[in-house]
């Protein structure tokens, strides 16, 4: 790139929360990253007019803060706090402060410079976008919220552009940031590599060898290849506990010769639990040709291109091809796959393609759900082409809008026509994608001469979860017999629920009560229908014992031998019996809360009798079927003076 420009992709969507396999969201309250070395190491003193800059969007209100922690070798520079204030469909720009990212007298000593983490925080779900402009070679990423992170990654890069006059191939280059805690990562790399942790002694990793490492809380970690021109692609990065989530951004770092110059490559990663197995590319529009890469995450995995097999792949391994047609790229496991941009002259033609090398990772059909999606492209005097590209269903070409217009230049996919692709020609300045159909795919790109730039517009993410409550006053835990309250963080647009809750029992509600009787782990599953897909979440619940379960019930006699009307009824358990409640059965006969309660039954019938006591277990209920008898029982006659006390009779 040879100016200041940058596309800014800020989602906007309708939704408030990843389907069962992950989805992706750029929109968050929580951000960290770092930018990767991807400026000039040979005219060092030129780094000074290196500009740092952080852009965030929001669809509603919010402010919040951006910071750097304080820089402490080799040169102190004090900590940067700054705050912000966005409109709904604003742009927010902040500007970073230089010396607090990287120390810029010492680059050229280490080939791993200083790297400290910017920390963005907000009210309220915000888009943010780090930008990175240097003479001649600016880049930008998305960046994503800690949400969205994950806890493995195998990475991506290609070094696009091998020779010309002065020129030397750029190295591969690679940063971890770890969040607000402290993270211990495996990294395993198909090449020797060299790394930092912290700065400034780098350290050298073997091939195939994997190597635990820790990174302190807003700490980073970068990896570089140690020859320029080799490729990073393979480079597999998971967390040591499977669990702990941090930030992956890929590249290239591009030097510059005089009197000749190339971009540096800045995209963020996708982790592998975002991956799908299906995916759309093409190249840019009046683009000869482009290349691509599929990475496979697991052994055996075979990679078929538009329904023809072209290779298997085992974990880290994979398949590269040019492309110059829309393609529809598949796997039988899960696989990532990543466009590149290549430099004008990389096949050997000067005007064989314009433009410089941009890299942009694809996302997978099955996170098409994408429904609004605002892009910015800045005005630059060496950028004379800008597109947007959209994919979506076919069934859904009639409502997909760019600033209210309805696209209609629609090309249905070969060999996948169940969906279509677009390019529309954009302005400078804004733009709008909307749709009230099922979603879409988009990306933007642009390019010039000597210039290029190229970014998905995201995916459509929704991290739906379920929550647990405890309604039980005085628990000391998830304990058998409480009252749990179960709900899930979707949004308003769910259609259906369907719980299940592991012991039988099922709700269609939102938000359900339940109540287990014994102790155990239960699976708890909950189907939410929405309208263009299902999101099937799974949990487990672990139930402590906390009491043996009660038995209750009740004695009864009656106290006057000559009217069987009149009943005494005594609660029984085999536990503690803290408090009673009786219902008797008929209108007027409940709310009675004593040990012992006499009651005169008005009618010769069943009654219900539903007796409730408060034990160790909470409150536990049972109900008895009671037959009023119709008059004084056999025993109420002394037959053997055949004498019927209750009639006064004397049988003689």
């Amino acid at each position: 790139m040879k100016t200041g420009l940058i596309s800014l992709v800020i989602l906007i969507t309708s939704w408030s929360s990843v389907l069962f396999a992950q989805k992706y969201t750029n929109e968050g309250k929580d951000f960290w990253f770092a930018y990767p070395k991807v400026t000039n190491e040979i005219y060092a003193t030129a780094i000074s007019t290196t500009t740092f800059e952080v852009h965030i969007t929001s669809k509603t209100a919010a402010t919040g803060t951006i910071s750097i922690d304080e820089h402490v070798w080799p040169i102190a520079y004090p900590a940067f706090s700054a705050t912000f204030s966005v409109l709904p469909g604003e742009v927010k720009t902040v500007t970073l402060p230089t010396g607090n990212l990287h120390n810029i007298n010492y680059q050229f000593v280490y080939a791993l410079f200083n790297l400290y983490s910017v920390h963005v925080t907000a009210t309220a779900p915000v888009a943010v976008f780090a930008s990175k402009l240097y003479p001649y070679q600016p880049t930008a990423s998305s960046i994503m919220p800690t949400s969205s992170l994950g806890s493995e990654y195998f990475v991506t890069t290609k070094p696009s552009y091998a020779g010309g006059p002065g020129i030397t191939s750029e190295s591969g280059v690679v940063v971890v940031v770890a969040p607000g805690n402290p993270v211990t990562v495996v990294v395993t790399s198909p090449i020797d590599v060299k790394m930092t942790n912290p700065p400034p002694q780098p350290n050298i990793l073997d091939a195939g060898v994997p190597d635990t490492i820790d990174i302190a809380a807003r700490g980073t970690l970068q990896i570089m290849t140690v020859v320029g021109g080799e490729d990073l692609t393979g480079l597999k990065i998971e967390a040591l506990n499977g669990t702990d989530v941090f930030a992956v951004y890929s590249g290239h770092a591009y030097e510059k010769k005089t009197g000749h110059t190339a971009d540096p490559m800045f995209e963020l990663e996708y982790p592998t639990d975002t991956w799908g197995d299906e995916y759309i590319i093409s190249p840019g529009e009046d683009l000869l040709v482009s290349d691509y890469r599929v990475i496979a995450m697991s052994n055996a995995t075979d990679v078929f291109v538009d329904g023809v097999y072209y290779s298997t792949l085992n974990e880290g391994e994979y398949y590269e091809d040019t492309i110059s047609i829309t393609k529809v790229i598949t796997g039988s496991n899960p696989i990532k796959v990543t466009y590149f941009m290549p430099h004008r002259v990389d096949y050997g033609i000067l005007t064989y393609n314009p433009g410089d090398n941009s890299m942009c990772n694809i996302v997978s059909n099955d996170k098409m759900y994408l429904d609004t999606a605002t892009f910015f492209h800045f005005a630059a005097d060496i950028i004379d082409s800008s597109f947007v590209k959209v994919i979506t269903r076919t069934a859904d070409i009639a409502t997909v809008a760019v600033n209210g217009v309805i696209i209609n230049n629609w090309q249905a996919v070969p060999n996948l026509p169940s969906y279509s692709h677009s390019y529309t020609k954009m302005d400078t300045g804004a733009s709008v994608l909307t749709t009230t159909g099922c979603g879409f795919l988009a990306y933007v790109h642009g390019f010039g001469n000597y210039e290029s730039y190229n970014y998905a517009l995201g995916a459509f993410s929704q991290h739906d979860s379920i929550n647990i409550t405890d309604l039980s006053i005085g628990s000391s835990g998830l304990c058998n017999y409480d009252t749990i309250q179960f709900s899930s963080s979707a949004s308003d647009s769910v259609l259906t629920y369907k719980w299940k809750f592991g012991d039988g029992d099922s709700s269609g509600i939102s938000s359900p009560t339940h109540a287990y009787a014994t102790g155990g782990t239960y699976p708890i599953s909950l189907i939410l229908n929405y309208k263009c897909y299902s999101d099937t979440l799974l949990d487990t619940i672990a139930i402590q014992q906390c009491c043996l379960t009660d038995t209750i019930g009740f004695t009864y006699t009656y106290p006057d031998p000559c009217d069987s009307s009149i009943v005494e009824f005594t609660a029984t358990s085999t536990g503690q019996m803290d408090s009673i409640w009786w219902s008797m059965g008929f209108p007027g006969g409940s709310g009675l809360t004593g040990m012992t309660e006499t009651v005169n039954f008005s009618q010769v019938k069943t009654y219900n009798i539903n007796l409730w006591i408060y034990g160790s277990c909470g409150w536990i209920d049972t109900t008895i079927a009671f037959t009023v008898p119709s008059g004084p029982t056999d025993h109420y006659v002394l037959n053997n003076e055949n004498i019927n006390y209750c009639q006064g009779l004397d049988s003689h």
